[in-house]
């Protein structure tokens, strides 16, 4: 073991990359993916799309708690690589019971008290190995245990109540998990955090998130390609998956073409680059992806019946779900770029506007018509980027391969 202990060496040879282990640990997060996107399908009432939310933002949090956390442990130590371990267990308890976790009372105790054990056991874990190490860490993970414990009564509550009310008692335990941030943490006689408790290794946490919009991507390819196995392919058929398949992979090239080397130099270059990364990364990908499960749901739909008239619930879907997620990509852009990317607007004005036309429309029309305008947002700020680096006289294609280190990773 290394004079650090747990933590990383920042002065150790590729400190900051990502870990084969984070990379399994992950696949807990795939499974997790695809029952929130089914549980969207089974239960499309508002309400339903409420409950989904609160379950992605529990599993959001436990995924980026532990990312936060392994960005500073060393997960090449067997100590660090047995946590993510008993972490994979629990995220997959916590992902079986996500389809009733609030219909059945057994799989709503189930989920809040596998959450509870992931967050608590985490931060424990965390102060043993900040003990002795560093002053500053152990103080911040000690705030964090205790807004943590703050939330638990809330998650307990929400669990032994009935279906009706859980929903209220664990959206206000996560307003308890989301908000201590606001707060900095803030705790009677150790006071807040400080910018310096925060810090990042910028490129690993970078990498880490858009390792999980691959995830969401890969899930709309799942989802469609599992559809389609089952049936049996017309030209109706066949076109809505490849509007899927081409709207899927623009979605792609207008996260990763650009955001990817734009993100860690701003963090690079941030005087505080632990909270810019929880604004653009822990909050800014929340309606990114939420549009991509959205998305996901409504794919299923469009495969499985894509002559069909188009109802107000797959609009919702198949063209909310872009425009939320195109949403999501100009917020964190304003961020990480500190400008509006004119395409983007103009993409989800567009979405708006067909959203209008696609009632009663055939959904593989409907399919069609948000992956062209897909294609057009990412075309668009393609060009815009190129003749913007030729005005100031530098070379387009240079950083290219920066803008592809996550995917070869």
């Amino acid at each position: 073991m290394t004079s650090t202990g747990l933590l990383r060496d920042p002065d150790a040879e590729k400190s900051d990359r990502v870990g084969f282990i984070e990379l399994f640990f992950d696949l807990v997060f795939v499974f997790a993916v695809t029952q929130l996107a089914h549980r969207l399908v089974e239960y499309p009432s508002p309400r339903g799309v409420a409950e989904s939310l609160v379950l992605f933002l529990a599993m959001w949090s436990v995924w980026t708690g532990t990312t936060w956390v392994t960005n500073r442990l060393d997960v090449e130590q067997n100590p660090v690589r047995l946590l993510l371990l008993a972490m994979m267990i629990g995220g997959l308890l916590q992902a079986l019971a996500i389809p009733d976790a609030f219909n059945y009372t057994l799989d709503a105790r189930s989920f809040a008290a596998v959450h509870l054990a992931l967050q608590l056991g985490r931060r424990l874990f965390v102060l043993i190995a900040f003990h002795g190490r560093h002053e500053l860490h152990r103080r911040h993970a000690l705030r964090t245990f205790l807004w943590m414990l703050l939330a638990a009564p809330l998650w307990v509550v929400g669990a032994l109540r009935s279906d009706e009310e859980r929903l209220g008692w664990w959206a206000a335990a996560l307003l308890v998990e989301y908000g201590a941030t606001a707060a900095r943490y803030w705790v009677p006689g150790l006071g807040p955090s400080q910018a310096e408790d925060w810090n990042v290794e910028v490129h690993h946490f970078a990498e880490r998130c858009g390792l999980f919009v691959i995830i969401a991507l890969g899930e709309l390819i799942l989802i469609t390609g599992n559809t389609l196995g089952d049936l049996t392919p017309n030209l109706h058929k066949l076109t809505a998956f490849l509007s899927i398949l081409v709207g899927t992979m623009a979605m792609w090239w207008i996260y990763f073409s650009f955001s990817a080397e734009k993100g860690t130099e701003a963090m690079e270059k941030a005087r505080d680059p632990g909270r810019t990364a929880r604004v653009a990364y822990v909050y800014l990908h929340i309606p990114l992806i939420c549009g991509m499960l959205l998305s996901a749901a409504g794919n299923e739909g469009l495969v499985d019946h894509p002559a069909d008239a188009a109802k107000l619930a797959d609009v919702v879907r198949l063209v909310g779900g872009p425009a939320l997620f195109l949403a999501g990509a100009l917020a964190f852009k304003r961020v990480i770029c500190g400008g509006y990317m004119g395409s983007h607007v103009t993409g989800i004005a567009a979405l708006v506007l067909f959203s209008a036309l696609a009632i009663f429309m055939p959904l593989y029309l409907v399919g069609v018509g948000v992956a062209a305008v897909l294609v057009a947002v990412a075309m668009w700020e393609e060009i815009a980027i190129r003749a913007r680096r030729r005005r100031r006289g530098l070379d387009p294609d240079e950083g290219a391969e920066e803008k592809i280190s996550m995917v070869e990773a």
